[in-house]
């Protein structure tokens, strides 16, 4: 999950250093694009009541089930009171390779050690990586790759070309170089710093990219 770091408004720029993305949970980041209120207000918004039912679920909600939530809630802001945010949100779920359905993982549990273990080994789990798309108006779709904002216009074309299944991680870096290199290039603004996340089953890591 990548974005730029620029706040501004018209011709002014505020600052570099502005986080666009929130962590939902240990293994979920939803990226916003929109105006600063909106991205601060809602991403806040849903942290916080991810963080509740998760406390009232005792387990880690999945990447669908926090889309599902956040979708919900933007669809009710558009009656009352609409947010101006574009989302994607990533994630990565444990699956069980039998029957299809996602591992859920407890928050806390009395459960011994060699227990789980035990478990975890009658489990044959699968890592299953998901992007969700969803506009202002709570449109949503899964999809491959996503980009929110006038860099859609730049770079759909690039990931259409470049994209393809089971990319490594230093595939993705790359590309992500690529399209940073095409928007330096073709876009009107320059930005002068990003925040990069990488989401693995081992939970969510912000890294540099030169």
């Amino acid at each position: 999950m990548a974005s730029d770091a620029m706040c501004g408004r018209s011709i002014i720029v505020f600052k570099q250093d502005e986080d666009k993305q929130v962590q939902l949970n240990p293994k979920v980041v939803m990226g916003m694009a929109g105006g600063a209120a909106d991205r601060d207000q809602f991403g806040s918004l849903i942290k916080r009541n991810i963080i509740l039912k998760e406390l009232r679920d005792q387990r880690v909600l999945s990447t669908s089930e926090v889309v599902n939530f956040t979708r919900t809630e933007l669809h009710e802001a558009v009656r009352s009171k609409p947010v101006q945010v574009n989302l994607l949100i990533g994630g990565v779920d444990e699956v069980d390779d039998k029957n299809n359905e996602t591992v859920t993982t407890p928050i806390t549990t009395t459960t011994s050690t060699d227990e789980k273990s035990e478990k975890s080994e009658k489990i044959n789990k699968i890592v299953v990586p998901s992007l969700y798309y969803m506009d202002y108006l709570a449109s949503m779709i899964q999809v491959p790759y996503g980009i929110q904002g006038h860099a859609s216009n730049f770079l759909l074309s690039l990931l259409d070309a470049e994209w393809k299944k089971d990319l490594t991680q230093e595939e993705v870096f790359n590309l992500f170089k690529k399209c940073r290199a095409e928007l330096n290039a073709r876009f009107l603004v320059s930005f002068a710093a990003w925040k990069v996340r990488v989401i693995t089953k081992d939970g969510v890591e912000e890294v540099e990219i030169a």
